[in-house]
């Protein structure tokens, strides 16, 4: 086994047969083409074959950049398949495909496509026809329902005799101990009627449970469908009925809210939901075979929610979703002002756990605002618009950036639907943010400028000043200091004067560094010792503390004020080289600066400066990182190491220290050359060697 192939496989069930014919030809079909389509009737096995497909081409070395099992079900109107692909994989989807996949052949293993087959084709089209065509290494297998016409699709058929036979005595419980004599001509008979569909024998299988032993199981199918006439007489429904006749009431009523979350019910919320008599009615299920349980999560089988909706009726199944629903909505809504509070680690957890089921509900809402008819629009808009504002915050932090933005403009619609004035403001910021992160700088202008205009309305200063804060650092990022400076202002002005001040502390800190880009050195003084402050009340975002303390110390050293300019260089330094590599080589642009400010300033504190970064660059070499960050650490040691001999140059260049002439010269003469080797390593990112020439200047 090729142990070192990335993966996310559910281990291939032991119970599982047959199939090695289609299993090699959809395998060798899957190398050689770049998308395949499987296709079958519900139940036939479907999920388990691309499962063990996945182990086998694992196991053969196949496909050395990865095995992924993309799991759609749920999915619907409201999905990129890109948002998959990042929640998974964790790619970085605004880079073009071939690079992002530019190491070995990976496979794709896409689930359940018949939801997003049925609403929105468009998409698969678009990224995986389309846009991963760009990445001729990437293998695709579309798993769905539906019939493929042409070349492209592969039909999987039900088991034959043998195999059928052999799935039917694996899935016997241990409590059966009489086992069919091979060729038995009532089991024949029964797995007949069940067509060879796995399901439908692992359920046949299931019901034969003492006193029921295997010889009956011929009139226990008659018995069955007879009793449970709302399922389908085809082969799965057989099954189907035989496992819903042994369901008491409250097992249905669990199997009617379990077939509401694709993603399976755990434990807490199932209690939540139902009651504290879950456990029974859970149990009955599992022994049926209609559930499985993965850890403390029960799992209906995808097949086996068709028989929920048959076996309880419309009103019933609506009633159990709608629970399961709200249930999910309250929780989502807490998890939400926990993220606005700071504590994102467990309501982020219980979003990353919850996502498979929080995606379906929310497709469900959207599909019946669509719908337009029976439905309490109120409701269903409150439930959609509750969702976008929470799932804002997994979508930003994992960078699910299409399908975050998706998600906001929906629920932005549905904000607008019924009225709701503070969350359309919110959530038209929200897609401001998504736009940004996907280089779309006019919409991103408009979203902003559209945010606090609707803020404004309903006088909301904490809005309109966040709105101001966003287009600022847009304009910031791309240069443009003019509006920047009006949006900082605007917003610092407003958001000064309120509790939460976050961002009137990160509104000062670009400001000050507007300010001192624009020679404005006293006033860039006065903003970044206010927003040092505003940062001591508890502010996030430690980058921007450090870039305050790096704009503050060139500030200081501008206007003569020496002794602080070095105190506040050190705690930048200090808290920069602490924080994690990145931290650390971000700061030597501002570690550039500073020198050149203190060269301009003249005096002996130049000296004091470099021996400040060779005594922290030091430290950070013996420091023990992270196995997570070593390698990464090794590099900023080794960049670093390389800026401080070029300080220690320039040090004994343009100090004051008594320096031998000679040694001054000799330090002249192979200033130049270091200053270009720094840039060598970087790829000219620092412009050390016409920083250096400035200097000389």
């Amino acid at each position: 086994m090729t142990a070192t192939t990335p993966h996310n496989l559910l281990p291939a069930s032991r119970a599982f047969v047959g199939r090695e014919a289609e299993i090699g030809a959809l395998l060798e079909r899957v190398g050689r083409e770049r998308v395949t389509w499987l296709t079958g009737p519900a139940g036939i096995g479907k999920t388990e074959l691309v499962r063990c497909l996945g182990h086998r081409a694992r196991e053969g070395g196949l496909f050395p950049g990865g095995i992924f099992h993309l799991s759609l079900e749920g999915a619907g109107r409201i999905v990129t398949l890109t948002g998959d692909l990042v929640f998974t994989l964790s790619i970085d989807e605004t880079k073009p495909p071939a690079q992002v996949f530019a190491g070995p052949p990976c496979l794709f293993l896409w689930d359940q496509m018949d939801g997003v087959r049925a609403h929105a084709p468009e998409r698969i089209r678009e990224v995986i026809e389309e846009r991963l065509a760009e990445a001729p290494h990437v293998h695709h297998l579309i798993v769905c329902r539906a019939d493929v016409p042409g070349p492209d699709g592969v039909r999987l058929e039900g088991l034959g005799p043998e195999d059928a036979e052999r799935a039917f005595v694996n899935h016997l419980p241990p409590t059966v101990s009489a086992r069919p004599e091979p060729g038995d001509a009532d089991l024949a008979e029964a797995l007949g009627r069940l067509g060879g569909n796995p399901l439908a024998i692992r359920l046949a299988a299931r019901w034969c449970r003492p006193p029921r032993w295997t010889p009956v199981l011929p009139e226990g199918l008659a018995e069955a469908a007879g009793a449970v006439s709302a399922l389908p007489d085809d082969p799965l429904g057989r099954g189907l009925a035989l496992a819903v006749a042994d369901l008491d009431e409250p097992a249905r009523r669990l199997l009617g809210l379990l077939a509401a979350l694709p993603g399976g019910g755990l434990g807490n919320s199932l209690y939540a939901v139902f009651g504290e008599d879950w456990e029974a009615p859970a149990g009955l299920l599992e022994a049926t075979g209609l559930t499985e349980t993965y850890a403390d999560r029960h799992v209906l089988h995808p097949a086996a929610r068709t028989a929920a909706a048959e076996v309880l009726g419309p009103r019933t199944g609506a009633s159990l979703a709608d629970q399961a629903a709200f249930h999910l909505q309250q929780t989502l809504v807490e998890c939400a002002t926990q993220l606005r509070a700071g504590h994102s680690e467990s309501s982020l957890y219980f979003i990353v756990r919850e996502w498979d089921n929080l995606r379906a509900t929310y497709n469900g809402a959207v599909d019946r605002l669509h719908q337009a008819s029976d439905v309490d629009e109120d409701e269903e808009a409150r439930l959609v618009v509750d969702y976008g504002l929470a799932m804002f915050h997994l979508f930003y932090s994992r960078r699910m950036l299409s399908e975050g933005l998706l998600w906001t403009r929906t629920s932005l619609e549905a904000a607008q639907r019924i009225g709701l004035e503070v969350e359309t403001a919110t959530l038209t910021d929200y897609a401001g943010l998504f736009h940004v992160q996907l280089g779309h700088q006019e919409e991103a202008a408009a979203c902003f400028t559209a945010a606090g205009e609707a803020y404004a309305a309903v006088e909301g200063d904490t809005g309109v000043g966040t709105a101001a804060y966003h287009l600022g650092l847009l304009h910031f990022n791309l240069g443009q200091w003019g509006p920047a400076r009006a949006a900082f202002e605007k917003a610092l002005e407003l958001l000064r004067r309120l509790p939460q001040r976050a961002f009137a502390a990160h509104s000062a800190t670009y400001l000050g560094q507007i300010l001192l880009a624009e020679d404005d050195v006293e006033g860039a003084r006065e903003l970044l010792t206010e927003a040092l402050a505003l940062y001591e009340e508890g502010a996030s975002e430690p980058e921007l503390r450090i870039a305050a303390r790096f704009a503050l110390a060139q500030a200081a050293a501008r206007t003569g004020h020496m002794d602080e300019s070095l105190e506040q260089a050190a705690e930048a330094m200090v808290s920069a080289f602490q924080r994690n590599p990145r931290s650390a080589g971000a700061a030597v642009p501002q570690i550039l600066k500073l020198a050149h400010a203190f060269v301009q300033a003249g005096g002996g504190h130049l000296e004091g400066f470099v021996q400040g970064v060779v005594g922290l660059v030091g430290q950070l070499r013996s420091a023990t990182p992270r196995p997570e960050f070593r390698d990464e650490w090794q590099l900023a040691c080794r960049l670093l190491e390389r800026v401080a001999g070029v300080l220690i140059l320039v040090g004994a260049v343009y100090g004051t220290a008594e320096v031998a002439e000679a040694e001054r010269e000799k330090a002249r003469d192979a200033l130049p050359g270091a200053a270009r080797a720094l840039d060598e390593v970087t790829g000219g990112l620092l412009g050390a060697e016409a920083w250096v020439q400035g200097l000389a200047a």
